[in-house]
């Protein structure tokens, strides 16, 4: 009796990881950056409650003690890289495949970017300005291509009268598909392990 009761609680146990699991994986992620005054966070929100993730609270960190450590002497080695021209460019084609996969598994929502460009001349802050204006605008086009991204609202302001200091803001909501995600980082491995085998045969032949 006592062994059927602990494997009906093995049991119970063993399927609500499963469900937990599968819930995890079937469910979208919301995943919410925000970038303000130098600092970097990530909230992970669950039934609307945001989590923060990124940074955590820092704990006292004990002084650490000082040992006197011997110095040995490097000998340095030549690693050769496990990767050659024939590999990487195999393996162009799965990387494009995952990278068109992208869109289906990732959502990029409210992007908020607010950049304030002041610099002592007038002369610098328009060049700073033109520039910065024209690497975000290349960045969109280029992750237009894979991946879908709603834009709220994106501003640059060049401080010709030098009122404020350089000031940048970021914020943006992320929803993730772990699913769909998985399934194309999955057949990303396999091909790519795929063709490392192929091209070790060839190597040794």
């Amino acid at each position: 009796m006592i062994a059927l009761l602990l494997l009906k609680i093995l049991m119970y146990i063993l399927l609500s990881v499963i469900g937990v699991v599968l819930l995890v994986i079937l469910l979208p992620l919301h995943i919410s950056l925000r970038y303000r005054d130098s600092q970097f966070s990530v909230y992970l929100h669950l039934i609307h409650i945001p989590i923060k993730v990124y940074p955590l609270a820092k704990r006292d960190k004990k002084p650490e003690k000082t040992t006197k450590t011997k110095k040995k002497a490097k000998t340095e080695k030549t690693s050769s890289l496990p990767f050659d021209k024939q590999m990487i460019v195999a393996m162009i084609p799965p990387a494009m495949r995952f990278l068109r996969s992208l869109p289906r598994s990732l959502v990029i929502r409210k992007v908020r970017l607010l950049l304030v460009v002041a610099k002592d001349d007038p002369k610098d802050t328009a060049i700073a300005a033109g520039r910065s204006f024209a690497a975000i605008l290349s960045l969109q086009k280029l992750m237009s291509l894979y991946l879908r991204i709603a834009y709220k609202k994106v501003k640059i302001i060049p401080d010709f009268l030098s009122e404020y200091t350089d000031k940048t803001e970021f914020d943006c909501k992320i929803i993730v598909f772990p699913c769909i995600l998985l399934v194309a980082s999955a057949t990303l491995l396999i091909r790519i392990l795929k063709i490392m085998r192929f091209t070790n045969n060839d190597n040794n032949r």
